[in-house]
């Protein structure tokens, strides 16, 4: 190879290197896009659902799976985290799921009870909001994935799957069925920074360099809808 030859090479190869060095160290600003108080709701308005369900997870990552059987045991079919392991092939896994694989499991997970799910990625708080009132108005726990206290590795944050069952506008919050096994109020600052991921004091690498390439989206929501329905 010539001298002019190996100088381009390393030039490219520098190139690339500082690129993906300033992509991932590029922080990923979504302030501009959730701006606290955009939303306008009656101030009184008030909804939870009855009877909610709470699992404890078994491992620091099946959230995922103890999510499904939540909502599973909310609809009276009997549930247990391994059970559903098993049901769906899972057992091999030793890792979380991000959303994209999400959502092909939580509608085998639903499938017997006739319910479809469809993963959106709400622009606005207003929209959030208006999403999670009208699954539960229409008697439906929303699922959601956030960035939250792992509760395996505190004071670490880390991914999380929850269920929101209620919500209060009086005093800003929702209520989740939390798959660490305890209910839990949110606030909406912490339900919006949850779900763009700011609460994230230092985000994990990889998880980072999968939204910077949008592998990862932000307000993950995923809504049910039984099959009768959508006929």
């Amino acid at each position: 190879m010539s001298k002019k030859a190996k100088h381009i090479g390393s030039g490219i190869i520098a190139f690339i290197f500082l690129f993906t060095a300033v992509l991932v160290f590029l922080p990923i600003d979504t302030t501009k896009k959730f701006k606290i108080n955009e939303y306008s709701f009656a101030s009184d308005y008030y909804i939870e659902l009855e009877d909610m369900p709470v699992m404890s997870q078994e491992t620091d990552f099946t959230c995922f799976v103890v999510s499904m059987a939540i909502v599973r045991n909310f609809f009276d079919l009997e549930t247990s985290e391994n059970s559903l392991l098993i049901e769906l092939e899972m057992l091999s896994l030793n890792e979380g799921i991000l959303p994209r694989e999400y959502i092909s499991y939580v509608n085998k997970a639903l499938d017997p009870l006739s319910y479809s799910v469809s993963l959106i990625n709400p622009k606005s708080q207003t929209e959030i909001l208006n999403t999670i009132t009208e699954s539960l108005e229409n008697g439906l726990p929303v699922i959601f994935f956030y960035a939250a206290p792992d509760d395996w590795k505190k004071p670490e944050y880390n991914t999380h799957y929850g269920i929101i069952y209620g919500i209060d506008m009086r005093n800003k919050i929702v209520k989740i069925s939390n798959p660490y096994g305890y209910f839990e109020e949110l606030s909406f600052v912490e339900l919006f920074e949850g779900l763009s991921f700011q609460s994230f004091k230092k985000e994990p690498f990889l998880f980072h360099l999968g939204r910077i390439f949008g592998y990862v989206k932000s307000n993950n929501i995923f809504v049910l809808e039984s099959f009768s329905a959508g006929e």
